[in-house]
């Protein structure tokens, strides 16, 4: 190194770790932003999530579905519409559980979406699957209320959530493959929509059999899943997710998702008024929470599954004008129930 005679070089105490210090600072500060899970939105599932907030932020729909995947592959809001006349919008989000739906809904109320006007009604796409803890997709880190993950133990995931280049490791394995990889090199330098095209253009639906929908280990868990009891902590997410919607003056009404391999838990009695899921039912009318049950057997055939789990176009078109009629004629013209 160059120096002037009878000088020493320039030292700054600890200056590696300030310098790695304001690295992590700067890497932190992009994690947290809506802007990077945007960016790499064909990549990451909380990515595409992503896209489905900030397109239901920047325009809300009167109608919202939200819930798991048999939400997103099964509700198409262009069939909502045409059938009642409202603007509706799919917020289903693959390997979604109750929690992480909480946080995606207190996020959307701290930006205005709720309320006369806005977002008027919600319906939650339910089955056993949804009361279940789940993990992987990162959604904890990215949406989960902090406050709940702290109420529940879970110290790991609220400090992943905060420490966002821990928490987003588990994501970036997933760039092994190298299809996922080559995507996220592609979105790096230019934009490139989510799996199913943008939010915006599609309301949120995506139809299962025109894209990968979740890997075979996800649907098989999803699928061999039968009437399992609700995960306590779980179900205290959802009931305070709709008591925060019926604050806000929002229709919070439920329906029961199809699986062509099993009968949903909810369907019929739910297994009787002592079961875990009876008991559900009656809270629900208890808690003024309007049940939109179906009569899917007309659309139990493989004809109309991608697979077992998930309903594919013709399915989710079917399935979505039995669901508009239950809303009611009153929707039709724009009125509220």
């Amino acid at each position: 190194m160059h120096q002037l005679p009878n000088s020493s070089p320039w030292r700054t105490p600890f200056g590696g770790v300030l310098i790695a210090a304001l690295l992590l600072a700067g890497v932190e500060a992009v994690l947290h932003s809506d802007a990077f899970l945007y960016r790499y939105r064909s990549v990451f599932a909380a990515g595409r999530a992503m896209d489905k907030v900030l397109a239901l932020e920047a325009q809300p729909a009167t109608v919202l579905a939200i819930g798991n995947s048999r939400v997103d592959n099964g509700i198409a809001p262009a069939v909502l519409r045409r059938e009642t006349g409202l603007e509706a919008f799919n917020l289903g989000l693959p390997g979604a559980e109750a929690c992480n739906l909480e946080g995606v809904v207190a996020r959307l109320h701290a930006h205005g979406v709720f309320g006369p006007g806005r977002t008027e009604q919600v319906l939650i796409g339910l089955d056993d699957g949804f009361f279940q803890r789940v993990g992987g997709l990162g959604y904890e880190v990215w949406f989960d209320d902090r406050a709940r993950l702290l109420d529940h133990g879970r110290h790991r995931d609220w400090l992943r959530s905060v420490v966002r280049l821990w928490g987003f490791a588990d994501s970036l394995r997933t760039l092994q493959e190298p299809a996922k990889l080559l995507r996220a090199i592609e979105a790096s330098f230019r934009e490139v929509d989510s799996w199913g095209g943008n939010a915006r253009s599609t309301a949120g639906f995506r139809a299962a059999d025109e894209v990968v929908n979740q890997d075979a280990a996800q649907i098989e868990a999803q699928n061999s899943a039968s009437r399992r009891p609700p995960d306590p902590e779980v179900l205290e997410c959802f009931w305070a997710t709709t008591e925060r919607l019926q604050a806000a003056n929002v229709a919070v009404k439920v329906f029961f998702t199809p699986s062509l391999r099993s009968a949903n838990a909810f369907d019929g009695d739910a297994g009787g008024p002592d079961s875990p899921y009876g008991r559900m039912k009656a809270a629900f009318t208890e808690r003024g929470i309007d049940i939109l049950e179906v009569d899917v057997r007309p659309i139990i055939a493989a004809q109309f599954f991608a697979n077992p789990g998930h309903l594919n176009r013709e399915g989710a078109t079917r399935f979505t004008a039995l669901l508009s009629a239950k809303l009611g004629a009153g929707t039709r013209l724009g009125q509220r129930d």
